[in-house]
């Protein structure tokens, strides 16, 4: 009976998204998993190869092909739509909404995450976030919500050229120098974008209220749905993976990067900080 959905994308990166399935199918409780792949973009293969290659790993897989490109968090939202119109998802526990470039260093992970008895009030979970070329830890991103002026601090920064370059260089340097540790676990504000565990009920949600925005900040974005909901985020310092960062988004250099990020935070004050626009 499956029990999770763990839902991703494919943008020109097959290969990734094949050796990540093999690593899901080896995970204890596999059997109780659905790995749903959205199909952003793919130049090299062909959608039934992608599913062929799929098949002989394993596990369930359910391909979704929009025929655009959806963006990031819409298009695993797409993705979870879909599944849910196909199969009978009355089973389901939680959604898991990933980047393909993690690694489960304990085969444990989804049995320990299907034994845990979390409070109805907390909608989104995050594991420990381990980046190895860093050597640090990445999660959780935020422990209270930001506010008007924060937000605004944030879009400003990255639509002024000399701020943002400055800005992607010093957090290099700043990652490798000052180290972030495992912690405890607790309630936080936002969790890393990389890997969100949500219920179900807040993946429709979002499912009926869509982000505004291609790339970036979906853990803003994932915060405020929790948020004026008045539900919680969770960080659980026992569940561990892996953070291959940059990946594939990595490729996009400083102005790319900049854009995305300020255009998408003005998605999220647009949507979310209407309550504060006395605040300056």
């Amino acid at each position: 009976m499956i029990e999770v959905i763990n839902t991703v994308i494919c943008y020109n990166n097959s290969y990734e998204v094949l050796e990540y399935t093999k690593q899901v199918s080896k995970l204890v409780d596999s059997d109780k998993i659905a790995l749903v792949i959205v199909v952003n973009r793919l130049d090299n293969g062909s959608i039934e190869e992608l599913k062929m290659r799929l098949s002989e790993i394993g596990i369930m897989t359910h391909v979704v092909d929009p025929k655009t490109n959806l963006g990031y968090m819409n298009g695993m939202l797409a993705g979870v739509r879909s599944y849910c119109e196909q199969y009978n998802s009355g089973s389901i526990k939680y959604v898991i909404m990933s980047n393909t470039d993690i690694t489960y260093t304990d085969r444990d992970f989804l049995h320990e995450l299907l034994i845990k008895s979390y409070s109805d009030e907390i909608w989104c979970i995050g594991p420990a976030v381990y980046v190895p070329e860093r050597k640090n830890y990445d999660n959780p991103i935020c422990e209270e919500r930001r506010t008007i002026k924060e937000v605004k601090q944030i879009i400003r920064r990255f639509r002024i050229p000399i701020f943002n370059e400055l800005y992607f260089r010093m957090s290099n340097i700043k990652g490798k120098i000052i180290k972030q540790k495992r912690g405890s676990s607790h309630k936080v504000y936002e969790l890393h974008g990389c890997f969100f565990i949500v219920r179900l009920q807040l993946a429709e949600l979002m499912i009926n209220n869509p982000f505004g925005a291609l790339l970036y900040s979906e853990e803003a974005y994932v915060a405020e749905n929790v948020w004026h909901n008045g539900k919680y985020a969770f960080y659980d310092s026992e569940l561990l993976i892996e953070h291959n960062e940059h990946a594939v988004t990595g490729k996009l250099n400083y102005k790319k990067l900049s854009k995305y990020i300020a255009d998408s935070m003005e998605v999220v004050l647009m949507d979310y900080y209407q309550e504060d626009v006395g605040e300056k």
